[in-house]
């Protein structure tokens, strides 16, 4: 259930949700408007991404361009996710709970209340050492992050929530 995140910590001013047929969006950050050739924040971000995932379903995750940070429930297609961009410049963590669901926020500060904040002893050698942990591991027991591109997808009916990578950009590459 994402209703702690979706009501209770807005994440930024560049917020935005929307509610229409069963589908609950909420989008933080910017979208890439081509046909007007700027960026969209807010409610008119929620809206496209909801035109989108009406027409697309869950592929209208590769349709969007921009800096976000979205979750959306679909109470017709009992389904929940929440998506991090490609460039990965909003963050959220999540756990995995004990009945099968997640709680997540942007922030490990918001993750409070929500899971135990335990710190995994056996990982404190690695962050000292590197400064940091490697792809989505923290140093907090059960807590993970969702990394750039990837999306966090619950269906209650169809077990466990599960991560998949939707969209990885190359932005090292140079063209020939």
């Amino acid at each position: 259930d994402l209703s702690v995140w979706l009501n209770d910590d807005v994440p930024g001013d560049c917020s935005g949700s929307v509610e229409e047929a069963g589908v609950r969006l909420f989008f933080d950050g910017h979208l890439i408007d081509h046909a007007r050739n700027c960026l969209i924040s807010g409610t008119e971000a929620a809206r496209a991404a909801l035109t989108l995932y009406r027409r697309r379903g869950a592929e209208f995750l590769l349709e969007l361009e921009g800096r976000f940070l979205l979750s959306l429930q679909d109470t017709v297609q009992k389904t929940s996710l929440v998506a991090v961009d490609p460039t990965g410049q909003r963050t959220f963590y999540y756990s995995i709970t004990e009945d099968g669901g997640f709680a997540g926020a942007p922030s490990l500060g918001a993750m409070k209340g929500l899971v135990s904040l335990e710190v995994d002893r056996t990982q404190l050698p690695r962050w000292l050492h590197f400064r940091g942990l490697s792809g989505s591991e923290t140093v907090l027991k059960g807590v993970r992050l969702l990394g750039a591109g990837q999306a966090l997808e619950w269906v209650p009916a169809g077990g466990a929530p599960r991560v998949r990578t939707y969209r990885r950009d190359n932005f090292y590459s140079r063209p020939r």
